[in-house]
């Protein structure tokens, strides 16, 4: 009996030691949350305290993460760590992580709208912060469950040819329990009005916004987008089907 006890202790220090020295380039195989288009360059590190020197989105560098782990969680069966981002964009949060479940918590993501040039089309650049607030978000299996969170536009306009000055436009968001994501969107400043919102599954997206202003510089950028809905007003509908889904 003694020698089986003997053993079990032996192997557990073995796979505790596995766990402390697990090579960050293999952790993130299990910690990276499932977005499309992430890439993580130079890994370094261990899973206990490691970095990432280049996070890529889309092509578009973000920056450097960190983290450190909470070895308090394995008390629990579970891996948590803290993370920042540091770059061009700017982030911070708590990530959870068991053998089902990803959790990310109290986040906060900060970077500058040209990073995301070419998202509104053609001539349009835009300018300002994107700011991202997630109370927290958790996929299970690899698929999202629930989520609750805003994303701001900060100083938001446009640059180019048509250059324009859009105001504060703000997005809040949450599961509602069956796998989707609702959102309502609003403009805070009076330049630019917006009502409607978007909805979100595991299947594809959809986008219904009516967009309205009384200033001739945002009427002419409205033009890009949807059909008219009346002077100065246009209406927005959009969807679509994430790359990843399968039928």
């Amino acid at each position: 009996m003694r020698r089986v006890l003997l053993a079990l202790a032996g192997l557990a220090v073995f796979a505790a030691a596995l766990v402390a020295f697990l090579p960050a380039a293999v952790a993130l195989r299990w910690l990276a949350p499932p977005l499309p288009d992430l890439v993580l360059e130079d890994p370094q590190g261990t899973i206990w305290n490691g970095r990432v020197g280049r996070v890529l989105h889309q092509g578009q560098e973000l920056g450097e993460l960190r983290w450190v782990a909470r070895r308090s969680a394995l008390l629990e069966g579970a891996y948590a760590a803290d993370f920042v981002l540091e770059g061009p964009a700017e982030a911070r949060g708590h990530l959870y992580r068991s053998f089902r479940d990803l959790r990310l918590r109290d986040v906060d993501a900060r970077a500058p709208a040209l990073l995301f040039d070419g998202a509104l089309g053609p001539g349009l650049r835009p300018q300002g912060e994107i700011a991202l607030s997630l109370a927290h978000a958790h996929w299970r299996d690899d698929r999202l469950v629930a989520i609750d969170g805003r994303a701001d536009w900060r100083r938001a306009a446009l640059g180019g040819a048509l250059a324009a000055r859009l105001g504060e436009i703000r997005a809040v968001f949450a599961d509602t329990g069956d796998g989707r994501v609702r959102g309502e969107v609003e403009a805070r400043d009076g330049a630019l009005d917006i009502s409607g919102g978007f909805d979100t599954g595991p299947a594809g997206w959809r986008l219904d916004l009516l967009l309205a202003s009384r200033e001739p510089a945002i009427v002419r950028v409205l033009q890009w987008f949807g059909e008219p809905a009346g002077p100065g007003r246009r209406r927005l509908r959009m969807e679509g089907a994430w790359a990843t889904a399968t039928s």
